[in-house]
């Protein structure tokens, strides 16, 4: 298993089945939504542009960066 999924798998109650599939984002319409929001993310944090993360920043639950 890799780095992040023990890492999550150390976050979940021992019950709960975690299974991680590799798959290509051009074939898997939710995987091209996750890389368009995780972008959006990505651009606010990384280099200060929040232009396209505040088009979606009412769906967002938690904004809270990790060291």
């Amino acid at each position: 298993m890799t780095w992040l999924g023990l890492h999550l798998q150390g976050k979940l109650d021992p019950n709960i089945p975690l299974d991680i599939y590799h798959r290509a984002s051009d074939q898997e319409y939710g995987l091209q939504a996750a890389d368009l929001f995780s972008w959006g993310v990505f651009r606010k944090y990384e280099r200060g542009d929040t232009e396209w993360f505040n088009q979606f920043s009412d769906k967002v639950y938690g904004d809270k960066q990790y060291p």
